[in-house]
């Protein structure tokens, strides 16, 4: 069964790969525009002053063209339902340093993946809550059995008398002291 994030089987995907940022970066700019539509993620990466902004504006721009020549969905009614940012391979480059040191440049790389869905009908979004609604009453739950476990007054009075038994002898050690005249 479909979840509410996967509206449609038509979902259109994007890639690219070993684009020179670090992942870690480019994440701050992919947390803006996750699960939002198409058009609200075009502004806000026009907007954004990130060197992450541009790589996603051209990925999100080819997977509407993919979308719209491809598979014939409507760029109006699109909107995100994947982005990954992963780390690529990383680069590395020596800087040389005092005394005969070399210092470790790492040049990191990103690979930015993005699935495209179009947004169901108000229709067809219906359906598909009551479908998940009967799925959930069909599974039935069996009532939990509540067992707990009797101890004998016995058997408590004797775990009381061995704590408070532990507690009321401790150890003491014997000091000595020596005198100026004991050698």
């Amino acid at each position: 069964m479909k979840s509410t994030h996967e509206v449609l089987n038509k979902t259109v995907k994007a890639s690219v790969k070993m684009q020179r940022i670090s992942a870690r970066k480019a994440r701050l700019v992919a947390d803006l525009i996750r699960y939002k539509s198409t058009t609200q993620a075009l502004i806000i990466l026009h907007n954004t002053n990130k060197k992450a902004a541009p790589i996603l504006l051209k990925l999100l721009n080819s997977a509407i063209a993919n979308a719209t020549n491809n598979n014939g969905l409507n760029a109006t009614k699109l909107y995100i339902t994947k982005l990954l940012v992963n780390e690529g391979p990383t680069l590395k480059r020596y800087q040389p340093h005092s005394q005969g040191r070399a210092y470790q440049i790492l040049k990191r790389t990103s690979h930015f993946y993005i699935e495209v869905s179009e947004l169901a009908s108000g229709d067809e979004l219906i359906n598909m809550i009551e479908e998940e609604a009967k799925e959930e009453k069909t599974v039935e739950t069996k009532p939990e059995k509540k067992t707990t476990k009797s101890t004998s007054s016995k058997e408590s009075s004797k775990s009381t008398a061995k704590t408070t038994a532990k507690k009321s002898t401790s150890t003491t050690k014997k000091t000595t002291t020596k005198s100026k005249g004991d050698k």
